[in-house]
């Protein structure tokens, strides 16, 4: 070993000088002296330093005892005091940080080097022990098994692998007895065996028993056990070893070749009861099996080989399954008819290869089953087919005829549908013109002249001006309800085709003429470019808004349009009494109406509602589906 380097703390120069020469004197290293606490922790950080001697009273904010401390903490170096007093509070505060020795000044070499001596092979024995303890603490917590140490039936160690095994954390072992661990049925062997061993008895080191989980679950261990000194008082040390699993193992083999020797029992009993013919051949083609119906079919050959047997010849026979099998290691089927009293019998044969544990083909077994039956059966269900097939085909040529007369019928009606629909709109527009330039200009001809006559009754003051007041009030309400008629018979003349708009109006004249909350909440920009589109999606929203109107008794209703993506979609929503069973009202007039527009430009309609939760009618359709036109986001 080398010089030791000493480290020397102390405050007074003369004194630290002095001690630096004395310490060359005997043999020791002093690279640095250091006045303060703070310095002397600074130079063990960056100085290879193997012991201090500090002076207790030092100048600066940290006195020697802190800065030992510090010292000892983060680098594990001794440290011997050097102080001139002795009070028991200063040593009572040095005790507590470990010093290796003190040095009461003023000191002799021989006692300065004794201490030393003494402090840095404590220092380095200490260091070999921590290490030693280390590894040992690493191993044994590496360990796969359980490792305990037992001192009177109480746990004085275990292992994360022991804590595992039983449920408990290390913390939790710890001072427990061993027998609340062990399964009831086992604790007098285990209290018996211990109190033996601990005495010095000969028992068995490795015997198995069960432990008792924290859970309750109880698992199979392996133990072996022996006696040591631990902290000076004898113990045993157990190494555990989980065997559950391993029990389990052996159990379920036990049980599998128990079902093994069942299993070969029954399939040597089905192999004699099954209907098809067996027989077993080695890779010489010599028979080493035959059951009971083979044999009836072929006569018993067992030791023979087979193309001798069966078929008189010198070598194997043309096609033979099991040959083929031997070459390739796959199944193969054939098939072979022969003439048995006087009918003929057809025969399915079957060759697989039978393997031995390394994967070689060791023989063949062959299975000869009797499909005469299934034979005629499938050329009948041949038949059969072919007459169901033509059966099919003429009724298909049938049915086509009947589609293509049913779709042109239905081309039909479509087209008369939609020429209703235009004459209906042709009619409704005609009636408002007419009303408009007929009717409309009498009414309004007479509103003239029943004001003037007003006027002039009562400016000649006569009692008859509040009658022809109360005739030109009833000629203006006719005249109104002439304006509303002709405004439903041209809803979308108005507003050239503009959804919006004519759906804003419908909102707007429901709420003026029948004192009804209505608004219109939809998108501002969405355009319709078919005229006949518009008119149905207006007609639906209209016929919503009166079904409401006549039904519900709603507070409010709500007419939307929105677009998202290509589908437009109309909402008619309102806060009504709601019904409890929408289908219910399938077979109204008014439904089947908003159903059939709908279906007239490819939209769908969907009808939602509940009691007192109002209801909603949904129209949404793609812009492609619309009937003659294109619909767009402007």
């Amino acid at each position: 070993m080398g010089k030791a380097n000493i480290l020397i703390v102390e405050d007074n120069a003369i004194i630290a000088h002095d001690l630096k020469v004395r310490l060359e004197q005997l043999g020791y290293a002093v690279p640095f002296i250091a006045a303060m606490g703070s310095e002397a922790i600074n130079r063990v950080k960056e100085d290879s330093i193997d012991l201090v001697l500090m002076d207790i009273l030092l100048s600066g904010e940290m006195d020697g005892i802190e800065a030992a401390t510090k010292i000892r903490e983060k680098f594990e170096i001794p440290v011997i005091y050097l102080t001139a007093h002795t009070d028991k509070a200063t040593l009572k505060r040095a005790k507590v940080t470990g010093a290796y020795g003190y040095l009461v000044k003023p000191v002799s070499d021989t006692e300065m080097l004794s201490t030393i001596e003494v402090a840095i092979y404590k220092s380095w024995m200490e260091r070999e022990l921590r290490e030693s303890e280390e590894k040992y603490s690493a191993l044994v917590e590496a360990a796969k098994d359980g490792v305990v140490i037992l001192q009177d039936q109480i746990y004085k160690f275990a292992n994360r692998e022991m804590a595992n095994i039983i449920g408990y954390s290390v913390e939790e072992l710890i001072g427990m007895n061993v027998i609340d661990t062990v399964a009831p049925e086992f604790r007098q062997l285990i209290a018996e065996r211990y109190k033996s061993r601990m005495e010095g008895g000969h028992i068995s080191s490795t015997y198995g028993f069960k432990v008792l989980c924290k859970g309750g679950e109880k698992k199979d261990v392996e133990l072996s056990a022996s006696l040591i000194q631990y902290k000076g008082k004898p113990a045993s040390m157990g190494i555990v070893r989980d065997v559950t699993e391993r029990k389990k193992s052996e159990e379920e083999l036990k049980a599998a070749t128990i079902r093994a020797d069942d299993e070969k029992s029954k399939s040597d009993a089905i192999i004699e009861g099954i209907w098809d013919a067996i027989s077993i051949q080695d890779t010489n083609y010599k028979i080493m099996y035959q059951n009971k119906l083979h044999q009836d079919y072929v006569g018993s050959h067992e030791g023979k080989y087979c193309y001798s047997a069966y078929e008189k010849n010198d070598d194997v026979c043309q096609g033979c399954p099991v040959a083929m099998t031997f070459v390739d290691g796959k199944a193969h089927t054939t098939e072979r008819s022969i003439t048995i009293d006087a009918a003929l019998v057809t025969f399915e044969i079957t060759a697989s290869p039978i393997r031995n544990s390394s994967g070689e083909i060791v023989a063949g077994i062959e299975i000869i089953r009797d499909i005469t039956e299934r034979k005629n059966t499938e050329e009948e269900l041949r038949n059969h087919r072919e007459k169901l097939v033509g059966l099919v085909e003429e009724r298909t040529t049938e049915l086509s005829a009947a589609n293509e007369l049913l779709r042109e019928e239905i081309a039909e009606r479509r087209a008369l549908e939609k020429a209703i629909l235009e004459t209906e709109k042709r009619e409704l527009q005609r009636i408002g013109y007419e009303l408009h330039d007929g009717l409309g200009q009498i009414i309004t001809g007479l509103s003239l002249k029943s004001q003037s006559l007003e006027d002039m009754l009562k400016e000649k003051s006569l009692p008859e001006a509040e009658n022809a007041g109360r005739i030109t009030c009833l000629i203006d309400q006719a005249q109104e309800h002439l304006r509303l008629l002709m405004h439903g018979s041209l809803p979308m003349e108005a507003f050239h085709n503009n959804i919006v708009s004519s759906l804003e109006d419908l909102a707007s004249m429901t709420t003026r003429d029948f004192d009804l909350q209505c608004n219109y909440k939809g998108s501002q920009f969405v355009k319709m470019d078919s005229s006949a589109s518009c008119m149905h999606l207006y007609r639906i929203a209209q016929e919503a808004v009166t079904n409401a109107m006549k039904h519900a008794q709603p507070a409010c209703i709500e007419i939307s349009l929105e677009k998202e993506n290509n589908v437009i979609r109309l909402t008619v929503k309102d806060d009504g009494a709601g019904m409890a069973d929408v289908h219910s009202t399938e077979n109204g007039l008014g439904l089947k109406i908003m159903n059939y527009r709908a279906n007239m430009i490819g939209a769908s309609l969907d009808i939602q509602s509940e009691i007192n939760g109002g209801t909603s009618v949904i129209c949404s359709f793609t812009e492609v589906s619309c009937a003659d036109g294109a619909i767009s986001s402007v």
